[in-house]
């Protein structure tokens, strides 16, 4: 992040892979009628139609957001479908990438700028070192992050980036941290 919190423009779009993996795992919990019963109308052909590369506006994602946190899944159901965007929204590739390049966690995310440009429009991601396996990461400008299923999510989107680099990855939310479209993560790894 290279300007202050206040400073960071909100979200306004958002890659409609970042969406998908929430959109599948409805799907194979055969909860996708009760998903678009609660997704406003307006918004079911663009959610299911949207070519993965296309951007959507913040406001889907949020409506979107709103209609997967109805579904009340649980926090492990949650976390799965987080740790599975690497898995589905880049491919194995990228995970034996990872595996091969035997990157740590912080140089993983040191590119986190990068990453985060291709999936948002606006806001920003902010990794600062607590230790030397100990990370805080904060996103912010997210307009859904007041909502259950994103904030559980991400920790699962987290997760699953560092885990091909690690044995072991824990990651948990830092409530103090999370205002006004901040969420704030902790992550530590064996």
């Amino acid at each position: 992040m290279r300007v202050p919190r206040s400073q960071v423009p909100p979200v306004v779009r958002v890659r409609a892979l970042w969406l998908m993996s929430s959109l599948r795992a409805a799907r194979e919990r055969g909860r996708m009628d009760a998903y678009l019963a609660s997704l406003p109308p307006a918004y079911h052909d663009v959610v299911r139609s949207t070519p993965v590369s296309q951007w959507l506006p913040a406001a889907v994602a949020v409506a979107h957001y709103e209609a997967m946190d109805s579904l009340e899944l649980s926090t492990s159901e949650i976390l799965e479908t987080g740790e599975s965007v690497l898995r589905h929204g880049f491919g194995r590739a990228i995970e034996i990438v990872l595996k091969l390049a035997r990157l740590t966690p912080p140089e993983l995310f040191a590119r986190s700028d990068n990453v985060w440009t291709r999936a948002f429009d606006g806001g920003a991601i902010h990794v600062l070192k607590l230790g030397p396996k100990e990370l805080r990461i904060d996103t912010i400008g997210l307009p859904f992050s007041h909502l259950r299923y994103p904030r559980i999510a991400i920790r699962g989107v987290l997760a699953g980036v560092a885990a091909p680099a690690v044995k072991k990855v824990h990651v948990n939310e830092m409530p103090e941290h999370c205002v006004d479209g901040a969420l704030s993560y902790r992550m530590s790894w064996l």
